[in-house]
């Protein structure tokens, strides 16, 4: 049973506890933890006989139950080169007793804490006491301090337990009455709605269409938009929008409340590329700090009387940043104005609330709940992979309502045009070797990393290859120390993000395009946009054998399968199309082959069409 169990079923006695402190040295001690504990309260005071000390350090060095050190970093502990992990002890002439909180590793057994001087004064130490326990124990007290209760607090978001990250919100407010945990509740107050399955953004009654229905005209809201961004999303909803047109429908797009990102400005309609695009905005300023339900009900009550005045026949949402939230705002609007909703589930955003995508937490399940109710109250859904459709179903909603509608590209793309390639290869200050490379922003699940090394071992065996990664991202300074560390910097180019309409000369540029995705629950189900480009433009394709993949690569009749995070596994089939040049024309021309006939966004919007024909008939009840 977890510490949340105790707290919310009324827990028993606790295993937690502190064994005695045993004093090492006049200024190191360790204690044991108890079984279960996750917080630790360190005291005492620290007494110098200078008017000015500096201070003093306490050093924290964790231990496992066998006595192995586990490996920093360290929860809410300072961590440096020269000092190791430590926190900072007041010390003066009449030094206050101190109290410091940590959060403790999973795997602790054991605390070493070592005490030394900041500047050269010394410094004595009394009354250093530990005191280790579950966070529920913060609750129980009446006397736990508005400190601990803010690390609770934090340490519960980060853990995803929301529930619990309400109670320590609250009961830090309550005692401190600061502004600022008045922000942190009202904050956490607001996500708990939004993800509550009984909420939506509140349509005012008297809301109407101002004319009949345009049947032939789809109000999309789409999370990102091109030119402001080139990311696959923002791509698709391009080629989606355009593709449209040819298949006789006009289109209107909505972005969120205040994107793009900068100074706020006034709601406005705009033309782009012959389509109405929407910036939502309230003047006076962006509220980030509102809680997410004011957001999206300010949101809603925008979209909902643009889509009033604009009366079209369907609204199309598609995955918002946390999956279900332009949804969530769609569907009371449509129930309001009579228009029917379709959601489009590009991705699978619920576990991406942390750093780390945690799938297993009370986070996750209240943010897949809520996708999962927007999903079955929708006209019909709308996927992009096979894989997708088949994870939908499993979680319950019906195979009937769901619609595949794959990643492609545009006409512009299989049309000739004059090779960029070699001359983007000069001013790159790229020659004669193999360039592999990859399109994409630059995150973790890409798996860039994996590439990178896998070049590296390409040129540790003697062969001319060069790493080029096209795109930009926050993991760009780790992944450029990666190629420094290999050996590699020198045949490593980074180009930073690249605008759509130049891609096409940086796929050129490339010899064999490889997609190192890594094992992740969205990526081993959402199709990247970037193989079917690759495959288009005959560019060799490698993929990580991610259960979507077969999709692209079909049997590697199109492109071939590595190991996922086997850098190793990667260099050697990179190595086997390097040396077969048969097999590289193979591939390329059975790649462009499929392109060309089952994946182009003309195809696409004919699937659309009569999608959209069916749920209009079915709302019509014709």
């Amino acid at each position: 049973m977890t510490w949340l169990d105790r707290l919310l079923r009324g827990r028993p006695e606790s295993d937690t506890g502190t064994g005695p402190v045993t004093k090492l040295h006049p200024r190191k001690f360790e204690f044991s933890i108890g079984k279960g504990s996750a917080v630790a309260m360190l005291s005492g005071v620290a007494t110098s006989d200078k008017a000015h000390a500096h201070g003093g350090l306490v050093r924290i060095d964790y231990y496992d139950a066998a006595g192995a050190r586990v490996p920093g970093p360290y929860p809410n502990v300072k961590h440096t080169r020269n000092r190791g992990p430590h926190l900072s002890v007041p010390t003066g002439p009449n030094s206050e007793p101190f109290v410091l909180y940590v959060m403790l590793p999973r795997a602790a057994a054991r605390v070493v804490l070592t005490f030394r001087a900041w500047g050269s004064e010394a410094f004595d130490l009394s009354d250093v006491n530990v005191e280790s326990f579950d966070p529920a124990s913060a609750l129980d007290s009446s006397q736990s301090d508005p400190t601990l209760l803010r690390m609770l607090h934090r340490r519960a978001m980060t853990k995803g337990e929301v529930l619990a990250a309400t109670a320590f919100a609250r009961n830090c407010f309550a005692k401190s009455r600061s502004p600022s945990d008045q922000r942190v509740l009202d904050r956490v107050l607001g996500l708990g709605r939004e993800l509550d399955p009984r909420w939506s953004p509140t349509i005012p009654g008297e809301l109407r269409l101002s004319g009949p229905p345009r049947e032939t005209t789809v109000c999309h809201l789409f999370k990102v938009t091109y030119p402001y961004e080139n990311s696959g999303g923002a791509i698709r909803g391009l080629n989606l929008v355009n593709s449209l047109k040819g298949a006789g429908y006009e289109s209107i797009v909505l972005t969120p409340l205040f994107y793009p990102k900068g100074p706020p400005i006034a709601a406005r309609r705009q033309m782009f590329d012959g389509s109405v695009y929407y910036n939502l905005a309230i003047p006076g300023g962006n509220h980030d700090d509102a809680p997410a339900d004011v957001r999206l009900q300010y949101d809603a009550l925008l979209t909902a009387s643009i889509i009033a005045r604009e009366a079209p026949g369907i609204i199309h949402a598609a995955s918002g940043y946390r999956g279900y939230e332009l949804a969530l705002k769609a569907l009371p609007i449509g129930r309001q104005l009579g228009i029917p909703v379709i959601y489009e589930v590009r991705s699978f955003h619920e576990h991406l609330w942390g750093p780390d995508g945690t799938t297993d937490s009370e986070w996750t399940r209240l943010r897949m709940a809520q996708e999962e109710r927007c999903m079955r109250e929708a006209a019909c859904v709308v996927t992009i992979s096979q894989a997708m459709r088949r994870a939908l179903v499993e979680r319950g909603i019906p195979d009937e309502r769901i619609h595949v509608v794959p990643n492609a590209v545009g006409d512009d793309l299989l049309e000739p045009a004059p090779a960029a390639g070699l001359e983007l290869r000069t001013s790159l200050g790229i020659g004669d070797e193999n360039v592999i490379g990859y399109v994409s922003n630059l995150s973790r699940r890409e798996g860039h990393d994996v590439l990178i090394e896998g070049v590296a071992r390409l040129h540790a065996a003697g062969r001319d290859v060069r790493c080029l990664i096209v795109g930009d991202g926050t993991i760009r300074g780790d992944l450029e120390k990666l190629a420094r560390k290999l050996g590699i910097a020198e045949r490593t180019t980074f180009t930073g993000e690249v605008d759509h309409h130049t891609v096409r000369s940086y796929y050129e540029a490339i010899d064999i395009f490889v997609v190192p995705r890594r094992a992740d629950y969205a990526a081993d189900y959402v199709t990247p946009l970037k193989p079917f480009e690759a495959l288009a433009l005959r560019r060799p394709l490698i993929m990580s054998d991610r259960p979507v993949a077969a999709e692209i690569v079909g049997n590697e009749e199109r492109g071939l399968l590595f190991k996922t995070g086997d850098a190793e596994d990667l260099a050697a089939t990179i190595a086997r199309l390097l040396d077969d040049p048969d097999r590289r024309h193979t591939l390329v021309e059975a790649g462009r082959k499929w392109v060309e006939t089952e994946r182009t966004w003309r195809r696409n919007a004919e699937t659309y069409r009569g999608i959209y024909e069916r749920v209009l008939s079915v709302s019509a009840g014709r």
